[in-house]
């Protein structure tokens, strides 16, 4: 029996329910099939359903666990917290209130006072530390801190004058 592809329209013989000539027009037609939208609704529903069961987790937290450790997602991840999109995007973030309520919390819980404690008895880490500290950028960081620090104490103080004499004008009847 000779059918008709419904890909390419050439003739080809055909074994049972074959619709296409050959396994080119076959990807092409299962592609063109994924297409659409009834399809993708149901492979987003199955997936979602999927990876919503706890072995689909678990499998995944140990495939993260894993890759993480590689030292291709770490240039890569160094790289991506270099970008000044990440870092301003970081900066906004961590002045949310949900961000500093989450962390005030989460630094009360053991597991985060236990990884403070090995953190802090890593071996190396004063070593590095004070390397750090006498690098350029460190001292650059530093200075420019200070500063900040300063001017803002000096526009505090300011402000605290200005207050002053407006209570002090408002308190002398003209």
């Amino acid at each position: 029996m000779t059918k008709t592809c419904v890909i390419c329209g050439a003739e080809f013989k055909a074994r049972g329910s074959k619709k296409t000539c050959g396994p080119e027009c076959a990807r092409e037609r299962e592609r063109k099939r994924k297409q659409t939208p009834e399809c993708k609704e149901y492979r987003r529903k199955y997936n979602r359903k999927r990876q919503q069961t706890p072995d689909y987790k678990e499998r995944q937290r140990k495939y993260n666990r894993k890759y993480r450790q590689t030292p291709e997602y770490k240039e890569c991840q160094r790289k991506y917290q270099q970008t000044p999109e990440y870092k301003e995007y970081m900066r906004k973030h961590k002045q949310t209130p949900e961000y500093k309520e989450y962390m005030r919390k989460y630094r009360q819980t053991p597991e985060y006072k236990d990884h403070d404690r090995k953190r802090k008895q890593t071996p190396g880490r004063k070593d590095y530390l004070r390397k750090y500290r006498q690098t350029p950028e460190h001292k650059e960081y530093k200075r420019k801190w200070k500063y900040e620090r300063q001017a803002s104490e000096v526009v505090a103080e300011l402000f605290s004058k200005i207050a002053t004499l407006n209570e002090k004008a408002e308190a002398c009847p003209t």
